[in-house]
């Protein structure tokens, strides 16, 4: 009687020791996984700041643009308009 349990002690130890290799390896793709979709998400948001930067320097140089364009206008043009010859 003693060999059937030694077999059955010795098959669950097996077993437990390549569950317990299978699982250690499944948590380690997950990690990796999500290690690769955070530096992923990462470099995205970088792209999008620096996408959103340069919108905002685009924009702000239009502006000043613009500026000069209506100071131009209301300063030399409206006047000679008004101007009695």
């Amino acid at each position: 009687m003693l060999f059937p349990i030694t077999l059955t002690i010795s098959l669950y130890n097996s077993l437990y020791y390549r569950t317990s290799r299978d699982v250690n390896d499944m948590l380690l793709t997950i990690v990796t996984y999500a290690s690769a979709l955070w530096v992923q998400s990462k470099q995205n948001l970088t792209a999008k700041e620096q996408v959103c930067a340069d919108s905002k320097r685009e924009y702000a140089s239009e502006v000043s643009k613009m500026k000069v364009v209506q100071n131009e206008h209301y300063v030399t043009a409206m006047p000679r308009i008004f101007q009695v010859s």
